[in-house]
């Protein structure tokens, strides 16, 4: 959505900031300019003044044996330390990645190979993973600590490892963290994003695929009282982003913390169609709320993406209304939503009859004008939706028998396309979808391909009758929702958007309050999207 180099393709970024000339930089894994067949020997660097408009720098540091995610660290020294995973040997780049490098730098941008080290064989598996480390220093005991890709030998708990360094350039291993897994199924190496204090508490995430049952690429939560542990599951938060339904590896990747001060914030990318178009998406604030668990949320700096103004009109586009069998003294049939368009605000009402209903009563609009897709879209309002028919009070009950649900959408074929949607009601048992679309003018097919269910970290879903605040951003063919500034998903859609963009409302009165619309500031996109090029 954001940034991909303007050279070649990147895979796994990193984000640093740099308050000596308050400056983010992003390293990644760089692929020659003629794909990825190389294995991944180089390492990226672009800049960026404010967190969201990056410049590439160009390919600062190549390694033969292989560089994988990377991570930096200021040296006692005042120096920059990267470390990143690779393999014991230079002719076979697809070797296990069992050796962790470390370079130092005094810009960035000039690198020198300092030292090098293995798994430690009395706590992990010898030529097992030892990857990327994410490093920090502990004031409490003075001490550099470093989260590391690791495979603990059996019979240890943890799915991490752990070393310690004074210099933050030369390290030794120590024993992995243990884990109290408590009900949640253990697993025995998790690729970190990360370990920061927050508060009182550690916080360590990490990611894997196929994991807990998941089919997708997910980022699972842990947490500490003290650095060395034990850590435990966030329970009731455990994934913290990622997508777990649909017949791809990789969506929404490895996210990573990156430290801004007191600010914790999370970098991600996604996959937005092969493994040469892999996109920086915006930055998210990690915050934990009152309730303990670690979240995502909207960052202000992300303010700097809005551009030229645009007019925020409608017109409706699908409305679903089918015949259907009515309790006596009803109509006997199903009459269309009506649409209400203010300068500012919208609202779907559908007209639903008094007793209960089984048929799915759909209404969709779309913004009145056919958008850039590399321009991009950012929409932002207010959203106050109940279920129609609308919940009972006094009866503590509705006649509302199908899921009420609203959500944003693209288009990328005609009369169908991909959508966010957000259940509508009490908590319990609530999720947020990713959906596929497929309408005509008279009906429209919404099927479930994604959610965020119980344990995830995002928002599932919104409460009936209360007033919410969104941020819905399109680039691409990449997607990203926020409710009340929390971070809901981000998704692709698999083929070229049309450029129309809407609102969906099922068996839900919606309305969507002080409107505004901005194209994105990001300049055109430094080569074409990947369906372009045949």
């Amino acid at each position: 959505m954001l940034y991909r180099p303007e050279k070649g393709a990147m895979w796994d970024p990193t984000l640093w900031y740099e308050p000596k000339d308050h400056k983010f930089y992003m390293l990644s894994m760089h692929y020659k300019d003629d794909g990825p067949a190389d294995g991944g020997t180089g390492m990226w660097l672009a800049e960026s003044e404010d967190g969201v408009h990056f410049k590439g720098v160009g390919r600062v540091l190549s390694f033969e044996g292989g560089l994988f995610k990377m991570f930096i660290n200021r040296t006692a020294d005042g120096r920059y330390c990267v470390n990143f995973g690779s393999t014991n040997t230079e002719d076979n780049p697809f070797a296990p990645n069992d050796t962790m490098r470390y370079a130092v730098s005094e810009d960035l941008v000039h690198w020198e190979i300092m030292d090098e080290n293995h798994p430690d064989g009395r706590w992990y598996c010898e030529g097992g993973r030892w990857d990327h480390m994410y490093a920090l220093y502990n004031e409490e005991d003075k001490t550099y600590y470093g989260a590391v890709v690791a495979i603990p030998k059996a019979g240890e708990s943890g799915c991490f490892g752990l070393q310690q360094s004074a210099d933050g350039i030369r390290w030794t291993p120590l024993p992995p963290p243990a884990i109290e897994w408590g009900d949640i199924p253990p697993i025995n190496c998790l690729e970190g994003g990360g370990l920061e204090k927050i508060g009182d508490r550690y916080y360590y995430i990490g990611g894997f695929v196929g994991y807990a049952g998941s089919y997708g690429y997910n980022l699972y939560t842990f947490v500490a009282d003290e650095i060395r542990g034990p850590y435990r599951p966030d329970r009731g938060a455990f994934r913290l982003c990622g997508f777990d339904r649909m017949d791809r590896v990789f969506i929404e990747n490895l996210a990573a913390f990156c430290r801004v001060g007191e600010d914790v914030l999370v970098s991600n990318a996604v996959m937005a169609g092969g493994r040469d178009d892999v996109w920086l998406i915006p930055l998210r604030r990690a915050k934990v709320g009152e309730d303990g668990h670690l979240r995502l949320y909207w960052w202000e700096g992300n303010e700097t993406l809005k551009g030229e103004s645009l007019p925020v009109g409608w017109s409706l586009c699908s409305v679903n209304a089918p015949p259907a069998v009515l309790n006596e003294g009803d109509e006997g049939v199903w009459t269309p939503a009506a649409f209400e368009v203010g300068e500012t605000s919208l609202r779907i009402r559908p007209k639903t009859p008094t007793g209960p209903t089984v048929t799915d009563v759909t209404a969709m609009a779309a913004l009145d004008r056919v958008l850039d897709p590399t321009e991009g879209l950012v929409l932002e309002g207010d959203l106050t939706c109940t279920s129609a028919p609308a919940y009972m009070t006094a009866e503590r009950k509705t006649h509302c028998w199908r899921p009420a649900r609203v959500g944003f959408w693209v288009e990328d074929r005609e009369n169908g396309g991909r959508a966010v949607t957000l259940d509508i009601g009490h908590p319990y048992k609530r999720n947020s979808n990713v959906m596929e679309l497929n309408w005509d003018g008279s009906r429209c097919d919404l099927t479930v391909i994604d959610e965020n269910g119980e344990d995830s970290a995002c928002v599932r879903g919104i409460s009936a009758e209360e007033r919410h605040s969104f941020r819905f951003l399109w680039r691409l063919n990449i997607l990203q929702l926020y409710i009340d500034d929390r971070f809901v998903q981000t998704f692709v859609v698999d083929r070229p958007p049309t450029g129309r963009v809407g609102v969906i409302a099922q068996n839900a009165d919606c309305r969507l309050e002080s409107l505004k619309a901005w194209k994105m500031s990001i300049q055109d996109p430094p080569h074409s999207p990947v369906w372009d090029k045949d």
